[in-house]
């Protein structure tokens, strides 16, 4: 059933950023130095008209979330961006 606070999605806007660590992060499977940033920007319509913005964000990094050695960094990072 539909209500009044059910929302439509207006624009989306996804953009990825390689981000510098300042200290190296060292986990068992070895060190990261540099990591994706996903950004989200979002704006969405109420059914009675209303629009609302919002902004999330994370980190994405293979070396813990997809620790399959078949594949090289490169390879693991344009999956989780896809």
């Amino acid at each position: 059933m539909a209500k009044p606070s059910d929302v439509r999605i207006d624009t989306l806007e996804l953009t990825f950023h390689n981000e510098r660590l300042a200290v190296p992060l060292h986990l068992s499977r070895g060190a990261i130095t540099e990591v994706t940033y996903a950004t989200v920007l979002v704006a969405v319509q109420t059914r009675a008209g209303k629009m609302q913005h919002g902004t999330g964000a994370i980190f994405l990094s293979d070396l813990w979330a997809f620790p399959d050695p078949a594949y090289d960094h490169a390879q693991k990072d344009l999956a989780m961006r896809t």
